[in-house]
């Protein structure tokens, strides 16, 4: 049996391909001698970028939404030291661990040469630096700083201590 798209000759038992033919298209009867523009030929490209320049005035729209909306909102820490409560470390003076400040967020600011926590003070008012060698070994020293006028006092430091 023959595959399909070959048939036999009459005389011959010689299977010969038969030629494909294809039909040709005829051009729909609104289009003829009319040209072609840019816009007819990439209606798919387009519609693309249309609809991306939709998702993206969506996208901005949004941005803009949440930044008026929760932009201002700024989560204080929970824990956050009080006045009395700084009042009482500050007593400890010398005899401050890194137990007495667990309860209390800190703002690392160095890690590098020598660890340097920062405890913000309720009321934003005041904030505590503490230094040590490293995290977790002993207190070098503890400075209070007054945002108001910027002033440190220091609560003890290596010289300080006998």
């Amino acid at each position: 049996m023959p595959y399909p798209g070959f048939k036999n000759k009459r005389n011959s038992d010689d299977i010969q391909p038969e030629p494909i033919r294809r039909e040709q298209k005829a051009m729909p009867a609104d289009t003829i001698g009319k040209t072609e523009t840019f816009v007819t030929r990439n209606v798919k490209l387009l519609t693309f970028i249309g609809c991306m320049l939709v998702i993206v005035a969506i996208m901005i729209g949004f941005g803009i939404y949440r930044a008026t909306h929760y932009g201002n909102l700024v989560e204080e820490p929970e824990n956050l030291m009080t006045v009395e409560q700084m009042q009482a470390i500050m007593a400890k003076g010398e005899n401050l661990t890194w137990k007495d400040l667990h309860d209390y967020p800190c703002e690392v600011l160095g890690e590098d040469i020598v660890y340097v926590c920062r405890y913000n003070v309720e009321g934003g008012d005041y904030y505590l630096m503490v230094t040590s060698e490293a995290k977790g070994t002993s207190i070098i020293s503890v400075i209070l700083v007054d945002l108001n006028t910027y002033e440190q006092t220091e609560i003890f430091a290596p010289d300080k201590v006998e």
